[in-house]
């Protein structure tokens, strides 16, 4: 199943290679989600916006699955 979410504090630029653990879920994170047109179909702007520094998200695998709770903490784990 899939689904998205967002969490704070993170530097998504600086994950890809890493793998994140949410909970007792793994994730490995393989590259930067980019911004499309219709991004600015939604709002003049936006795909600009989130181009730089991984805004639009990251994509990656799922090394580990589970069930992810709101408020379940986020780490990069040290490979």
């Amino acid at each position: 199943r899939r689904s998205s979410g967002l969490a704070e504090g993170l530097d998504l630029s600086k994950l890809l290679g890493q793998t994140l653990a949410i909970g007792a879920v793994r994730l490995k994170i393989h590259g930067e989600s980019k911004p499309c047109e219709v991004m600015d179909e939604m709002h003049a702007g936006l795909r600009k916006a989130l181009a730089p520094d991984g805004r639009g998200g990251v994509y990656g695998q799922v090394l580990q699955g589970g069930v992810i709770r709101v408020g379940e903490s986020v780490k990069v784990e040290e490979d």
